[in-house]
């Protein structure tokens, strides 16, 4: 392209840190992870039915999707999606997040419990597939003729590639394999694949079957000001939760002629408005959030003439916290950053190992074999997932933002 790369000394920094954090990630795993997995794939069934085995499959495939990176990297794609363009997209992505992140997280746990019944039957891999396939191009043949859910069918399918990540795969794998070597002829394990496939599909079904139960709750795509005007009040603020999430959007995200319409393309009402919240500190906090800087910076960047010298007094106060902010761009927060990631990985890892530690414990009764090892491995994942993560949002995401932009 010919541009020279901003901030490109973060950026190398994020790309070494991908490199190292993946690669003491996979060490990791198949120290720590892949051992424990395959163990209690073999161990569980020997001891156990298969209902436990099925309890056991379905809770690893959910919490595997919790802890997987991708899944949180989707969900922070929501706030470039304009509730007006893609409603229902909008709403899976932001206020009802959590419910997307559940459908994924059940689906991966169907498709793995659906792995370990073929495992234990010896079904062929090609019912399943001719089942969810054709379901999954019905599905997306129908969704494009609804202006609502056209928007879903890329959001669906993605979905069933962030759940196939560094996380689940080995570990789905492992289980797999552990399960298949004591119900199929051969010892070798090689009849265990198969059910990362159904973790891919399930997903994407799963988001699909959630996205019509919300279907009554979006609007339909319409333009910015119609969205923004009075007579489509009630969808937009059921939309956005509340009043005053919806005035906290109209003043921060819309443009200047969706944030007039809010106030019935009265600009002194507007103004008038915007002083009072600013003025009231609970009424301010209510709408804009405990972060006043960030307030400021948008007001400094995007707001009117009326807003800036509201917030900053004159225009010389405003230029110069213009510079400050300016200044900041690109930094980076390193403290906040290493702790965000530590405890994002913290809690991945966690979310795996625990069940697999209780199943070893007080279902198999059993010891760790090789603890040295097998902590050795915990530990290594959970430092290259937190290097992981510093290193995707310092490094790749802004590349790629720069490069996409």
């Amino acid at each position: 392209l010919g541009i020279s790369i901003t901030g490109a000394l973060v950026i190398a920094c994020g790309v070494v840190l991908v490199v190292i954090g993946l690669s003491l990630c996979m060490e990791g795993l198949i120290l720590g992870l892949m051992p424990l997995g395959e163990l209690v794939g073999v161990r569980l069934p020997q001891r156990s039915g298969l209902p436990t085995v099925l309890v056991f499959a379905l809770i690893l495939g959910f919490l595997a999707t919790l802890a997987e990176p991708s899944i949180h990297v989707l969900q922070n794609a929501g706030d470039s999606v304009k509730p007006w363009e893609a409603p229902l997209l909008f709403l899976l992505l932001n206020r009802y997040a959590h419910y997307l992140v559940y459908a994924v997280g059940a689906g991966v746990g169907v498709a793995v419990g659906l792995g370990m019944i073929r495992f234990y039957y010896s079904f062929s891999l090609k019912p399943f597939l001719y089942v969810f396939v054709a379901a999954l191009c019905g599905f997306t043949v129908w969704a494009s003729f609804d202006p609502n859910l056209r928007y879903i069918i890329g959001l669906a399918w993605d979905c069933g590639a962030v759940t196939t990540g560094p996380v689940t795969v080995p570990l789905v794998l492992a289980l797999g394999i552990g399960v298949s070597r004591m119900f199929a002829s051969s010892e070798s394990g090689a009849t265990g694949f198969g059910v990362v496939t159904l973790a891919s599909l399930l997903p994407a079904l799963a988001v699909f079957v959630l996205s019509l139960f919300l279907l009554g709750v979006a609007p339909r795509p319409m333009s910015e000001v119609d969205f923004f005007s009075p007579a489509n009040r009630t969808a937009a603020e059921r939309l956005l939760g509340g009043k005053d999430p919806l005035m906290r959007y109209a003043f921060v995200q819309a443009g200047p002629e969706g944030r007039l319409a809010f106030f019935d393309g009265n600009y002194d009402k507007m103004m008038q408005c915007f002083y009072d919240v600013y003025g009231d500190e609970a009424r301010r906090k209510a709408v804009f959030g405990e972060d006043i800087e960030a307030l400021k910076r948008w007001v400094a960047f995007h707001g009117t003439e009326g807003q800036q010298l509201a917030i900053f007094g004159s225009q010389e106060n405003m230029e110069k916290s213009l510079i400050k902010y300016r200044a900041s761009e690109g930094s980076v927060d390193a403290g906040n950053l290493l702790a965000k990631n530590a405890i994002a990985a913290i809690k991945a890892i966690g979310l795996l190992t625990i069940p697999l530690f209780v199943v070893l414990f007080f279902i198999l009764r059993d010891r760790i074999p090789q603890p040295d090892e097998i902590f050795l491995g915990l530990f290594l994942c959970i430092a290259g997932l937190g290097m992981f993560g510093i290193g995707i949002e310092v490094g790749l995401n802004r590349l790629g933002t720069q490069v996409g932009s």
